[in-house]
């Protein structure tokens, strides 16, 4: 699993799950859109931590810099 995700991407990815888990959280309501907002929330944050996208990886696209013996 080689990572494709870049610092920058990494940042608004993580950034996002948060908005979404505080979103989430103060949901009075809990219908379709809490759900919607918990799986977008949880996919950024994993692609984030991990700095790894499944749908990146199917395009081939990486917005991560190469580094020469640095890389993976």
């Amino acid at each position: 699993m080689q990572r494709n995700v870049g610092y920058l991407d990494r940042a608004i990815r993580l950034g996002a799950a948060m908005a979404c888990a505080a979103v989430a959280y103060n949901r009075e309501a809990r219908d379709v859109w809490f759900g919607l907002v918990l799986a977008v929330g949880v996919a950024a944050l994993f692609t984030g931590l991990f700095s790894f996208s499944l749908l990146y990886a199917w395009l081939g696209i990486s917005t991560r810099e190469s580094r020469p013996g640095k890389d993976q």
